[in-house]
């Protein structure tokens, strides 16, 4: 039984979840750690919180949205605020890939201190650039990374739309 067609019944049999904060707790005692009135789940190292129920492992958001909606996620769950553990309802949003992408920090192996921007030593310059949809979008090449970072920000809601985060600009 694949996880999607799990009975919406049976998880509002099982949990309770508050759209307000987010938390999920547990209707009746299912097990010695899933207790009756106990928050439910345990963070994973990818920092979700993940939920076991009859032997498949769930992500706590998407039980959340399931149960608030009525309906599991066609795509994925993106927190719009980027912290892994904030379930409100008013901070998760359906996405696609590309778009869940969109709302990223930069990677931790940058070293312009942006993202989207890198240096090309072939032209002395700072490049600037959007992924969008798979692909690469290069904005230009500028002498500096804020210069570079700067016509990101004016660009970037032409391709990310609701998904758009800005870069903040170092003074």
């Amino acid at each position: 039984m694949s996880k999607h067609d799990f009975p919406l019944q049976a998880f509002q049999d099982n949990f309770h979840f508050d759209p307000a904060t987010g938390i999920l707790t547990n209707s009746k005692t299912r097990g010695s750690k899933a207790l009756k009135g106990k928050e439910s789940g345990t963070l994973h190292y990818s920092g979700y919180l993940q939920v076991c129920f009859q032997r498949k492992i769930f992500r706590a958001h998407r039980i959340g949205w399931l149960l608030y909606y009525g309906k599991w996620p066609i795509n994925l769950v993106d927190h719009i605020n980027r912290i892994r553990t904030d379930n409100r309802i008013e901070n998760l949003r359906e996405a696609t890939s590309s778009e869940n992408l969109s709302n990223t920090e930069k990677r931790a192996n940058n070293t312009s201190g942006y993202r989207g921007v890198d240096f090309r030593p072939d032209k002395k310059r700072f490049r600037a650039r959007i992924f969008s949809k798979k692909k690469a979008y290069t904005i230009g090449h500028y002498k500096t990374a804020k210069e570079a970072a700067e016509a990101i920000n004016n660009r970037i809601q032409d391709y990310h739309g609701d998904f758009t985060v800005k870069l903040k600009i170092i003074q």
